[in-house]
């Protein structure tokens, strides 16, 4: 609409086009409504449908996990043991014994280093096999070294045999992280398809009830305009207040709200 045309409106006529217009919103609701109903529906009944198939996953998913950081922790704490243990031997003397050249053994720090990222960082299961495989290899290596020092060395027995039950340990570990990475992996097309479906029935509900919301402000609306156009456009009682009381104060002189508003900016802007 021009703004001649808009000028020329009466305060009636451009009642009457608000009534319109709240009424035409009236009408078109319930249809909006009828449909977001069916598609919370829609949702609701593929998330009970799959709500126990996911649930019961993710319970076996938790088993899994509950598995594997027991596994972990033990061999950690077996592990902080034998690298005590290796350090009394140092500082014996008897270090030299049993492993001349212990001073290259990096076997104990690469383990650490290899548990604390897998305990500490957001890994993929392709990152988190790679790790496994690298500990694997230490491992391996450990076993390895004490293959060469279990005859030659009788004397100290017993840090030898908590290395190799630390070995022990994390082959068991390693075969419950890997159970639980392979449920992880198994269960993950069924988890992105349940996230889906949760978050379309989340937002269907939140659509359905805003649009339930605007239906009752759109009848309090209606009611409003309705008496406006029975009753007019002056003051009524405390809820209908005069329309047109600002557009009356501008013409005898005064500032219209929006003049108001900026009138304060600028005078905000010069005290600054």
């Amino acid at each position: 609409m021009a703004l001649d045309e808009l000028l020329g409106i009466t305060p009636e006529e451009l009642v009457g086009r608000l009534l319109d217009r709240r009424r035409l919103l009236a009408d078109q609701l319930p249809f909006i409504i009828q449909g977001l109903e069916e598609s919370v529906d829609e949702f609701q009944v593929k998330y009970d449908k799959l709500s126990p198939k996911y649930r019961n996953a993710m319970e076996k998913l938790r088993i899994e996990k509950g598995e594997r950081d027991e596994s972990h922790t033990l061999a950690k704490e077996l592990r902080i043991e034998v690298f005590r243990e290796q350090e009394e031997l140092v500082s014996s003397g008897q270090m030299i014994n049993l492993d001349p050249n212990w001073k290259r053994d990096k076997l104990l720090k690469d383990l650490k280093e290899v548990d604390e990222k897998i305990q500490t960082s957001a890994l993929d299961h392709i990152e988190e096999r790679m790790l496994l495989a690298k500990r694997r290899e230490i491992i391996k290596q450990n076993d390895s070294w004490l293959e060469n020092r279990k005859i030659a060395n009788p004397e100290v027995s017993k840090y030898l045999e908590k290395r190799s039950k630390m070995s022990k340990l994390y082959k068991k570990g390693e075969i419950k992280h890997k159970a639980y990475i392979d449920q992880k992996e198994k269960t993950a097309p069924l988890r992105k398809e349940f996230e889906a479906i949760r978050k379309d029935l989340k937002d269907s509900k939140g659509q359905l009830e805003a649009a339930i919301r605007l239906q009752k402000e759109s009848d309090r609306a209606l009611e409003y305009w309705s008496r406006r156009t029975s009753e007019g456009v002056g003051r009524l009682d405390s809820d209908y207040l005069d329309l047109m009381r600002f557009s009356n104060k501008v013409k005898s002189g005064g500032f219209s709200r929006a003049g108001i508003r900026r009138r304060k900016r600028n005078k905000g802007g010069e005290e600054e």
